[in-house]
């Protein structure tokens, strides 16, 4: 959206409100051009990854292998408590232990986490990833860069008392004396970002005010809608699709279950000492490899394999690092495991794909559960004991002509529901535009097929035990696991699991 008084951009979020639209150039600020905004990150991401190299080079290799595995690990701490999940830390950290294994290390420095120079790499890594991503969010054209005097910095900028909280005030000695850039969102973002936060996604702010309130995130889905989330996080943070190259588990399925299995074994090695928002201090005991191999075995796997799939070394190419093998001992980080375990079962989209159509009436039942928890009614009046849930028009499969997946009722307000239930798999699609485009595609028969639904529940109400005079109004719904981009379609309304409240006030179409 272009500001009706100059036509400049129209930029997202001030102060506390994130919905707030307004327009810095009439405000007496200066919006960088796109290419202008480009070759702003461009150099700043340039001298980023030149200090991160210097910084990367103080240590000890091995030392400092394990003190960012142990810190990595420490990033994954609030998602035990269900505060969200700090992407940006995690994969910054991912990529850079990737990096090290292979180009190792000059210095000689022994490395710990309260080493200066190693909380400034560390500070600098998860910064650099963000403003990969930025710069990627600029030539999408959904991020302008925007210049502020030091003393507008937190009357133009978004949550600026969290993100002070979160990492210190700024010196204004620090700052240039005249001008300040700062990135900001294109209103168009406004969309993505509801749907990213309705979908489980939340910002390094998000998490950490969920740590500092004990706010913890409703986790709803099923493994396999858990998995896209953890992909898609990822996704979100990353610059290029390295992490996703995980084509060696591809014939060795089997392996992906074992990784849950000792991330359980091993997760009493997981010391954590301190816990809380932006701070924690934990440690990884290590563990002997004549132990790991005999517990490999007596699960039945193979030894030489399992170090093959997830077991890394200096000098051993990875882009995700696992199990570290140094000397005799291996480094086994437990959260790890089992966050890698979820990303694999999103890669395998197939094996996604085939879980979801045999275990579709296990989302139907949570939907079931949940329309009798705000209280509709899913039972047969005249049979208390069954639901009205996959309803046929015959029972030989090859006479069917439709099936609906579950009814709900309401006497009082003379509602009668027709629901088909949809585990659309969550991608991210719908982060630049398109998503919308896909779900019009994907339920493009649903308004039909819903138009029969309804005549036929029509035609045989008595069938049910449901009552023509107390039944006055049809009103078709499809309901899916994810938060999607449309709200109608055709005669359909299309609601969340997590907003199911709302079907009680929707009206036919």
């Amino acid at each position: 959206m272009l500001c009706e008084k100059c036509s400049s951009q129209i930029i997202l979020g001030k102060g506390s409100n994130d919905k707030e639209k307004w327009c810095p150039t009439c405000e007496g600020f200066e919006v960088l051009s796109k290419e202008e905004s480009r070759r702003h990150y461009n150099e700043l991401i340039k001298e980023t990854g030149q200090e991160l190299k210097r910084l990367r080079n103080t240590f000890e290799v091995n030392s400092l292998i394990i003190t960012l595995l142990v810190t990595r690990e420490g990033f994954l701490l609030p998602t035990l408590k269900g505060f969200g999940f700090d992407s940006f830390g995690y994969v910054a950290l991912t990529d850079l232990i990737s990096k090290i294994l292979i180009k190792g290390s000059k210095g000689t420095k022994e490395c710990n986490c309260l080493d200066s120079d190693f909380q400034e790499l560390i500070h600098l890594a998860k910064s650099h990833y963000e403003d990969l991503r930025i710069l990627l969010l600029i030539n999408k054209d959904l991020a302008s860069v925007v210049r502020v005097p030091p003393s507008s910095l937190r009357s133009a900028s978004f949550e600026y008392e969290v993100f002070e909280q979160m990492y210190g005030k700024f010196n204004p000695e620090d700052l240039d004396p005249d001008l300040v850039e700062i990135v900001k969102f294109n209103d168009k973002w406004e969309n993505i970002r509801d749907n990213l936060y309705e979908n489980g996604f939340v910002s390094s702010n998000e998490a950490y005010k969920n740590q500092v309130e004990n706010k913890k995130f409703d986790h709803i889905f099923e493994e396999y809608f858990e998995a896209i989330q953890t992909k898609i996080s990822f996704e979100l943070a990353m610059q290029d699709d390295k992490l996703f190259s995980q084509d060696k588990f591809e014939n060795s399925f089997e392996y992906v279950d074992l990784l849950d299995v000792i991330g359980d074994i091993f997760y009493s090695n997981l010391e954590i000492k301190k816990q809380a928002p932006l701070e924690f201090e934990c440690s990884l005991r290590p563990v002997s490899k004549g132990n790991f191999d005999n517990i490999i075995k007596t699960l039945g796997y193979d030894v030489s394999r399992t170090y093959d799939l997830l077991v890394f070394t200096k000098d051993k190419k990875t882009t995700f690092p696992l199990i570290y093998e140094y000397g005799e001992e291996l480094l086994i980080p437990p959260i790890t495991l089992k966050l890698f375990k979820k990303l694999l079962n999103a890669l395998y989209s197939q094996e996604l794909m085939d879980k979801l159509s045999k275990d579709g009436h296990s989302f139907e039942k949570k939907v079931c559960a949940s329309l009798e928890n705000i209280g509709l009614n899913v039972s047969q009046p005249n049979d208390c004991t069954k639901k009205l849930i996959n309803i046929v028009d015959n029972i030989d499969i090859k006479k069917r002509t439709l099936e609906i997946d579950i009814v709900a009722y309401n006497y009082h307000t003379n509602k009668l529901f027709v629901i088909d239930c949809k585990n659309i798999l969550f991608t991210s699609s719908f982060i630049f535009g398109d998503r919308e485009e896909k779900i019009y595609e994907k339920l493009a028969e649903q308004p039909e097929k819903q138009e029969k639904r309804i005549e036929y529940m029509k035609n045989n109400l008595a069938l049910f035990g449901l009552s023509s005079k107390k039944v006055k109004k049809y009103i078709s719904v499809l309901i899916t696991a994810n938060k999607e981009p449309i709200n109608v379609l055709g005669n359909c309304h299309i609601i969340s699991l997590r907003e199911i409240e709302k079907i009680k006030d929707l009206e036919p179409i």
